[in-house]
């Protein structure tokens, strides 16, 4: 297993990611070295393969696309290291959405850029009802 995992949305930003991808993935490359790509197709499936890539050993999951692919990503990776599991792996994230609340709320840049920066950000965890009177937990 590659210990670096890409999981990228390529309809974010009205199909930008998806145009753009030669660039994305230099960059990638370049900073990152070797990673394996996971292109998302539907909505769900970004927290499905982050987990998974974690679970398989993954210790960096870099998410392209905007926040409900992040929003997807985290509660995959959080589902994978619950405490008792052991695991430990980072999130990388390059906004690419066309909102871009969650990087604005915590100051990164919007985009690919040769730039990075790392910050810890904390997560809580929140239980509701949803519209369709399920018991839901989110990230």
């Amino acid at each position: 297993m590659t210990k670096t995992v890409v999981v990228a949305n390529p309809k974010a930003a009205n199909g930008r990611v998806g145009r753009g991808w030669s660039e994305y993935e230099r960059l990638i490359r370049w900073r990152f070295g070797e990673a394996e790509i996971k292109l998302t197709s539907r909505s769900g499936e970004a927290t499905e393969l982050t987990e998974k890539a974690v679970r398989d050993g993954a210790r960096k999951i870099i998410v392209i696309g905007g926040d409900g692919t992040l929003n997807e990503a985290v509660n995959g990776l959080l589902g994978a290291q619950a405490p008792a599991t052991g695991i430990d792996a980072a999130l990388v994230y390059f906004p690419a959405g066309t909102g871009g609340d969650c990087a604005r709320a915590v100051g990164l840049i919007d985009g690919m850029t040769e730039d990075f920066q790392e910050k810890t950000i904390d997560a809580g965890r929140v239980t509701f009802i949803a519209h369709d009177g399920r018991e839901v937990s989110r990230h």
